[in-house]
């Protein structure tokens, strides 16, 4: 009979089956940051109308309208789920989901966000059914549990103890919408390497990590991605002041550096209007929390 041989112990931090490994991974190797420290360069307030203008790109909207047919074809969208929208924007998904569920607490930092929201609910008379809260997102967690928590590109998702208050307050599902590793806009790139002067890679975890830190955990989440170009026209000075904002997101721009982005806009613009291409991969995820409590033999 051959020997049983011991097999030493594997280190957590070192195993990426450990949840530690993931935590480690959000600190130390991705960029993942404190939830305070992200707060502090998220400038979401000058990115509110943006929302708007994306919904007259087909690709985004070919997004949106695929995940909200998953999560109406799984029953996430049903007259018995309240819903807990976090990062909710000007309602591109509440306002859709807002009918066909019983309640919906839609949840942002950005008072331009939520008045654009505001607007929208009246014009469309879903008063009865849509709350909206104004958070500080270095200090929000959930107050309770929901039947469904439902995360679209919110700066709670750039933390490990953002995803846990997250997952804690999931009742039934956690649903995520979030950047999946690729966010190519030519203009910005290029800007970004003659300003901050290396190459240009997204800052914050994705997707895939915090999927991979949920299986650490024992669950099993469904994921999906899609890839589109989204295009934004927009007045050149919006573009310019959108530019601005999100190198700033890096780094705080001189006046020469602001100077630079400004004539490279002007550049570029046809009539006063400049067209921003970004090629992107976004991933949805749709956890079922009680999942591996039902047996699918049944």
């Amino acid at each position: 009979m051959s020997e049983v041989k011991n097999i030493p112990a594997i280190d957590p931090s070192k195993d990426p089956l450990s949840p530690e490994f993931w935590r480690n991974y959000f600190t130390d190797t991705q960029g993942g940051i404190s939830l305070k420290d992200a707060m502090e360069t998220c400038i979401c307030e000058d990115a509110a109308l943006d929302y708007d203008e994306l919904e007259r790109c087909s690709h985004f909207m070919n997004e949106v309208n695929a995940v909200l047919d998953d999560l109406n074809r799984v029953g996430v969208l049903s007259r018995e789920n309240t819903i807990l929208h976090i990062g909710c924007g000007t309602g591109t998904f509440a306002i859709r989901m807002a009918p066909v569920c019983q309640k919906i607490i839609c949840v942002d930092d950005s008072e331009k966000n939520l008045k654009r929201l505001r607007e929208k609910i009246q014009v469309m008379g879903l008063e009865t059914n849509i709350e909206i809260q104004k958070v500080d997102w270095s200090t929000y967690k959930p107050d309770k549990e929901y039947d469904v928590v439902f995360a679209f590109n919110a700066p709670i998702l750039r933390s490990i103890e953002g995803i846990d208050s997250l997952l804690a307050s999931a009742k039934k599902y956690l649903a995520v919408v979030y950047w999946a590793g690729i966010r190519r806009n030519p203009l910005l790139i290029e800007l970004f390497k003659e300003i901050m002067n290396f190459d240009y890679k997204p800052a914050t975890p994705d997707i895939v990590t915090i999927f991979n830190y949920l299986y650490s955990l024992g669950y099993a989440a469904d994921l999906k991605f899609f890839r589109g170009c989204w295009r934004r026209t927009k007045d050149v000075e919006a573009q310019i002041e959108n530019l601005i904002w999100r190198l700033e997101s890096r780094k705080k721009l001189t006046d020469e550096e602001k100077e630079l982005v400004r004539k490279k806009a002007q550049s570029l613009a046809e009539n006063g209007k400049l067209t921003l291409l970004t090629q992107v991969r976004i991933g949805y995820m749709l956890l079922d929390v009680m999942a591996d409590k039902k047996s699918p033999c049944e």
